[in-house]
């Protein structure tokens, strides 16, 4: 029988899991439908100072907690086994598992709000609806240990390496030309500063 496995993301869908869902493990199916904040990011991620805005508003308010307190609300498909999170906490009485990048950002990208909200996400990492805490990295799961008290909920930390589909090219060398691929973000746009393309430029000329 197919499990039905509905993928909640923070804000809009990431790349990385619209491939997950595109290649699921057989006898799983992914499902997933938008809402309007959702619909809302997505738009706004294609204009160059929506993620500076973004982050200055997160300094305010924890924007990913809030995001989880309006998840409560949302309408979610009822036919569905288990809720994939990532980086966000599901508050709504349902099995759900969560995919977590790093520890803080289920409260804000600013580390500031983590301090005063780490209750909230201790009790929602112990909640019976959690099943399992996914880090991608020794370094991801570290974060949780070194920063909560995990005494109910260790047990449910678990490390799956990332992986990609396998892809068959050949390589064509040429004399003639250098080319240099600089790969920050496909979900941010203009994300060159953060993501280090200046500390690239810097050290090809140096």
């Amino acid at each position: 029988m197919t499990k039905r496995i509905y993928i909640e993301p923070a804000w809009k869908m990431h790349s990385y899991y619209q491939a997950l869902a595109a290649y699921a493990p057989q006898g799983y199916e992914f499902v997933t439908s938008e809402s309007s904040l959702e619909k809302v990011s997505k738009a706004a991620s294609k204009i160059n100072f929506s993620y500076p805005l973004f982050l200055g508003l997160d300094k305010i308010v924890p924007l990913n907690l809030m995001k989880s307190y309006w998840g409560k609300f949302r309408k979610i498909p009822l036919d569905k086994d288990l809720t994939y999170s990532y980086d966000h906490l599901i508050l709504r009485k349902e099995p759900w598992v969560l995919d977590l990048e790093y520890v803080s950002f289920l409260v804000s990208y600013n580390v500031n709000h983590f301090r005063h909200y780490k209750g909230t996400v201790q009790r929602a990492l112990a909640s019976e609806h959690c099943k399992k805490i996914i880090c991608g990295t020794e370094a991801a799961r570290k974060t949780v240990v070194l920063n909560l008290d995990c005494t109910g909920f260790e047990h449910k930390l678990e490390i799956v390496p990332f992986a990609a589909r396998k892809k068959d090219f050949t390589k064509q060398f040429t004399n003639n030309k250098v080319k240099l691929l600089f790969v920050g973000s496909t979900n941010i746009l203009g994300a060159f500063e953060t993501k280090g393309g200046r500390e690239t430029l810097e050290t090809l000329v140096s």
